[in-house]
């Protein structure tokens, strides 16, 4: 059993693992308790924050084979990115402004006001900013800051939209054109003419017989294919 001095914790020890017991302290002694911690947290931040700050001037996180105070954070001190940053940050600040320790000391601004001050902070307000957002909220703190340091507009931009994708217009056909080679694709007809049944030492076999192409009229097209079948079954009856 262990009595934590001036909070009234105990803390019961049962196979290596702490079992907090707080039901038999009064609400008065609980409310005490918090604020007692809360202060010695806060103490410590700022004790924290001093020695981040020391080893991140003195670049002693390439002693551990990190590159940046950041990686020595996260995976030597086994904090939170967002911990971890914060707390880079506000020990950077803090070194060029050391009124800040004794702000996070004493419970004035908490990590994530402090970091919203930055843009802003300079030796001759710090003294003025650490008041003005002394026990405020980052709700409160944008405000402040918003009155404080107004932004300018941003200028009204006006740009030309691209242009819509319209189908690409389609040439119309020339009817009279279609027609006229229509009709002379139809005057070019290539005519095989094939002998069946030629007889050669002997022996009857089908010989494929092509003849050359021409460019023949309609009426000559009909007259040689009358012509080929005549002669066609005649060889057959011979």
């Amino acid at each position: 059993m262990f009595i934590a001095p001036a909070t009234g914790y105990i803390f019961v020890t049962r196979g290596g693992n702490m079992k907090r017991e707080l039901s038999h302290l009064t609400d008065q002694v609980v409310q005490q308790g918090l604020a007692t911690l809360v202060a010695g947290g806060c103490t410590h931040t700022a004790k924290l924050v001093l020695y981040i700050g020391e080893v991140d001037a003195r670049k002693l996180f390439r002693a551990a084979a990190h590159s940046s105070m950041f990686s020595y954070c996260v995976d030597i001190l086994h904090f939170s990115e967002p911990a971890a940053y914060k707390r880079i940050r506000a020990a950077r600040m803090a070194r060029r402004f050391p009124a800040i320790y004794d702000a996070l000391a004493e419970n004035r601004v908490h990590l994530s006001g402090l970091i919203l001050l930055k843009p802003h902070m300079t030796r001759r307000n710090v003294d003025e900013l650490l008041a003005a957002v002394t026990h405020r909220s980052c709700r409160e703190i944008k405000k402040l800051l918003a009155e404080r340091y107004p932004q300018e507009d941003v200028a009204t931009r006006v740009r030309a939209l691209p242009r819509a994708r319209t189908p690409e217009a389609q040439t119309p056909v020339d009817a009279n054109a279609f027609a006229v080679g229509e009709a002379q694709l139809s005057s070019r007809t290539v005519v095989p003419s094939i002998a069946e049944g030629e007889r050669v030492s002997g022996q009857t076999s089908s010989v494929l017989r092509t003849e050359e192409r021409h460019e023949l009229s309609p009426k000559t097209v009909c007259d040689q294919a009358s012509l080929d079948r005549r002669e066609g079954r005649e060889a057959v009856a011979t």
